[in-house]
């Protein structure tokens, strides 16, 4: 009798010793950051044709979804996707406009039934810029250049994303930015961009002749090069000016050159000032022309 009481007693002990062991792994699953399962538009363009194609969701707004979208795809705006039953027997593709103001990887977990998507890589627009066919007119009018609003790219920092420095600024002894002739001048000392959206990559473009990026923190000896060689899929191009037009030029540059994913920061060194404070539209300090149009039309043109 004593005998069995001690025998169930050891294995009262391995089982909750058992118990413990798979809580602890449990916890240590969660601890760690899942890393978002990600597709090429390569790949995908690929598999499209395939003999078991997947769904492609297009989680962007009804009216850019109408604008042009990717063949095949249906549109089911982000907000109401996790209400939506979608087949059980295909792979989802989501994707979002690639320009950090629709993300497809808010949408990717959580879906109906406990079902995971995978994202496009650079949506919408990689996409394109690998010349890939998309409906729409788009060829057939004078497009504006996209812009992204101070708190999007906050929100967006971290998904791939690098700053193009355009405003004519060299780099304090401290790391800090400042304007050219600014010790003589007195003007005000610039943004420190890497204090504000420390998770981004930041370069200042060399010389015109070079078409160079020379960085400036964060983004390693390998963003040292043409802009127009960074591949869209991978990086974001967020170009910043002193609102005198800087950023709009150059994202028309790169857009005719084929990346599409160039977007400009709205209100410029200006919007940086004030952190994001509305009222931009009444400060003093020039705003660009397609600043005042992302303006009017709401802050990021959506």
């Amino acid at each position: 009798m004593e005998t069995r009481m001690k025998d169930e007693v050891i294995v009262m002990i391995m089982k909750l010793r058992f118990m413990q062991g798979l809580a602890a792994g449990a916890l240590a699953l969660l601890a760690v950051p899942c890393a978002m399962a990600e597709v090429s538009p390569a790949e995908v363009a690929e598999r499209v044709v395939a003999d078991s194609p997947p769904l492609l969701v297009d989680v962007r707004g009804n009216d850019d979804y109408r604008d042009g979208h990717i063949p095949g795809a249906i549109n089911i705006p982000g907000e109401v996707l996790s209400s939506r039953s979608l087949p059980r027997d295909r792979e989802i593709v989501l994707y979002g406009d690639g320009l950090g103001r629709v993300l497809a990887e808010d949408y990717a977990e959580g879906l109906r039934g406990g079902r995971t998507a995978r994202v496009l890589r650079g949506g919408l627009a990689a996409w394109e810029s690998a010349d890939l066919p998309v409906t729409g007119s788009r060829g057939m009018r004078r497009e504006s250049v996209p812009g992204i609003t101070y708190q999007r790219l906050l929100d967006a920092q971290a998904s791939g994303v690098t700053l193009v420095d355009l405003r004519e600024s060299e780099v304090s002894e401290g790391g800090g930015a400042v304007p050219l002739g600014a010790e003589d001048s007195g003007e005000e000392t610039l943004t420190d961009l890497a204090s504000v959206f420390p998770d981004a990559d930041i370069v200042r473009p060399g010389g015109a002749a070079s078409g160079q990026a020379v960085p400036l923190s964060g983004a390693g000896e390998d963003a040292a090069r043409p802009l127009s060689e960074v591949e869209p899929d991978e990086q974001l191009l967020v170009l910043i000016d002193r609102g005198d037009g800087k950023a709009e030029e150059t994202a028309r540059q790169l857009r005719a050159s084929g990346n599409r994913r160039v977007v400009v920061l709205v209100g410029g060194e200006t919007i940086l000032r004030h952190k994001g404070r509305p009222g931009l539209e009444r400060l003093s300090t020039p705003v660009s022309p397609v600043d005042a149009q992302q303006l009017e039309q709401g802050g990021d043109g959506e």
